[in-house]
């Protein structure tokens, strides 16, 4: 069984990157999951994936017109990347301004300027991506469960419920964690019902 690790970060990506991400990784007491000679590649990374809380992929190296070996590198990130997304997984994208990047996703790459060491843009993107909104294509549910949940109870004989009821405004419909803890009480006053 593998857990997700809160602090885990997935890398895939050249040497360079990695460079810069270890000291952010280290400075946030972060572990860094990249391949371990001697493991069995595919599972490793599989279950490496699964424990990740955010992957980090590098496509600095990618280039339209690349040699067959120097783009099987990229490949590999971009495979790693297909399996973070269908996981779930939050995906950070490194590249180079202005550099072309193999594919037109929903993902904003983190820029970075091929001269300079300076990492304030990749430490602030992975400080966002651990402690920010994620992205997520389903949308939320929060306002059709909260006049559900009207439609259901507005009415009811239980005093305690209709005020809690009531206490789920517009500005909790858009706070879905004030929203969980308001449902969470009414139905506790609902009990068994």
């Amino acid at each position: 069984i593998v857990e997700q690790n809160p602090g885990a970060i997935f890398f895939s990506g050249g040497t360079q990157a990695r460079a810069w991400l270890e000291p952010l990784c280290a400075g946030r007491k972060l572990h860094l999951l990249i391949p371990q000679p001697g493991r069995e590649p595919a599972s490793q990374r599989w279950n490496q994936l699964r424990e990740a809380a955010l992957g980090v992929f590098d496509f600095t190296g990618f280039k339209r017109q690349a040699a067959l070996a120097e783009a099987s590198t990229v490949a590999t990130v971009a495979y790693e990347l297909g399996i973070a997304l269908a996981l779930g997984r939050p995906a950070l994208i490194v590249a180079y301004e202005d550099q072309e990047l193999p594919f037109d996703l929903d993902i904003e790459a983190v820029r970075l300027k091929s001269n300079e060491s300076e990492t304030t843009a990749f430490a602030l993107a992975i400080d966002q991506s651990l402690y920010g909104l994620q992205r997520s294509r389903a949308g939320t549910s929060v306002a059709q469960s909260i006049q559900h949940l009207r439609a259901q109870f507005s009415d009811h004989g239980d005093f305690r419920v209709r005020q809690t009821l009531a206490s789920i405004d517009d500005n909790a419909a858009q706070d879905p964690v004030k929203a969980r803890l308001l449902i969470d009480t009414m139905l506790g006053y609902l009990g068994a019902e």
